[in-house]
């Protein structure tokens, strides 16, 4: 057979001698491996996988569900920065302070890691105020510099502003649109950003760009996701000092 079946007859094997836990196979066909499974799935991965983020209560696009972030949408907290996490919006669960002026938020994650005594100083907010904070809308607080690096763990304090909103002015960080300047446009009909951008009729673009004075990009949320997220090694764009208020 072909030298990829090992992938599933190796562990397969020392699962019965007690050194793996084994072989998962997931297919809607028999195998010639199936002897040698420790769980089989007659469904589709798709199926399989499903299940087990639900049974793991895990987040994850449902099928025919267009993608979308922040997710769900409706427990969103536009302009509510959590002052330990320091993450904004605050998506789930928001809490605020009952008494400090300027107020104080927290999300879930952190009001539940507080000590028992402090928790009685925040009061949780029921839902989002989506008329009152409007404006805030997808305007995002991200731990990377104003040149578009990623902050180390420990130093992320004074995290960047990522304003996202229509008309917002960006200049690209890195690649050989560095330096290109560019706005918001808005979004698409599946609501990621649309972006144009400006550039150097003068400049030797290493996929001939040269002489073409502007172009228009899309930058998905799933990129805005992974930013939020620290995933990305450098933004492709921030904000410039004009747009920075």
């Amino acid at each position: 057979g072909m030298n990829a079946d090992r992938v599933a007859s190796t562990p397969a094997k020392k699962a019965l001698k007690g050194k793996a836990l084994g072989t998962v196979i997931v297919s809607l066909q028999q195998t010639k491996l199936d002897h040698l499974a420790s769980l089989r799935f007659f469904a589709t991965i798709d199926e399989v996988m499903e299940k087990l983020a639900d049974e793991m209560e895990l987040d994850y696009d449902k099928v025919g569900v267009p993608y979308c972030y922040p997710r769900p949408k409706d427990k969103v907290f536009w302009g509510k920065r959590c002052h330990v996490s320091k993450a904004m919006p605050i998506v789930g669960r928001c809490y605020e302070s009952k008494t400090s002026e300027p107020k104080l938020y927290l999300s879930g994650s952190c009001y539940d890691a507080l000590p028992p005594q402090e928790m009685d100083r925040y009061i949780e907010l029921e839902k989002p105020n989506i008329k009152k904070n409007a404006e805030m809308v997808d305007v995002f607080d991200v731990p990377y510099d104003q040149n578009g690096k990623l902050l180390p763990e420990g130093k992320r304090n004074a995290m960047l502003r990522l304003d996202l909103r229509k008309d917002a002015r960006v200049v690209m960080t890195y690649g050989s649109f560095k330096g290109d300047k560019g706005k918001i446009l808005g979004l698409n009909s599946q609501g990621h950003f649309q972006i144009a951008l400006k550039h150097d009729v003068e400049k030797e673009y290493h996929h001939g760009q040269k002489h073409r004075p502007t172009s228009r990009r899309t930058m998905g949320r799933f990129m805005v996701e992974a930013a939020v997220k620290g995933q990305l090694d450098h933004l492709p764009f921030v904000n410039s000092k004009k747009n920075i208020k």
